[in-house]
């Protein structure tokens, strides 16, 4: 019951606006973050390790979400699409049952955020 209400708070929360809306260097207000945004404004100063070690703010909580299902809807610099698609969407939804506690979910999140692995496929 618990993940149930609160999965539907973190939806209601991004479906009311809060989330990265202009992160870095976005060209317009309504253009997503790029990979690279992403990067340097989440990934690299450890925001999602902050989530991860019990640091982050609830809004901080919902922003990384937000990024995290940006990051799913580009296209990789380099690497097969599919592997793309699959490793975002994987990193994406364990990080979404780590927010609702689910068991086990703070070691994928491990797993499926490590940043070697991913670089090794798909950074240029």
């Amino acid at each position: 019951m618990r993940s149930c209400f609160c999965l539907m708070a973190v939806a209601s929360l991004l479906f009311a606006g809060f989330g990265f809306a202009h992160l870095g260097n976005a060209t317009a207000p309504d253009d997503p973050p790029t990979i690279s945004d992403i990067m340097k404004e989440v990934m690299k100063p450890g925001m999602l390790r902050k989530a991860m070690n019990g640091e982050a703010t609830d809004e901080e909580k919902i922003q990384i979400l937000d990024v995290l299902i940006t990051l799913t809807e580009h296209e990789p610099p380099q690497g097969e699409a599919d592997a793309w698609k699959a490793r975002t969407t994987q990193l994406m939804t364990d990080y979404a049952k780590f927010l609702v506690g689910r068991e086990g979910a703070a070691e994928a999140l491990r797993t499926s955020s490590n940043c070697k692995s991913c670089h090794n496929e798909f950074k240029p």
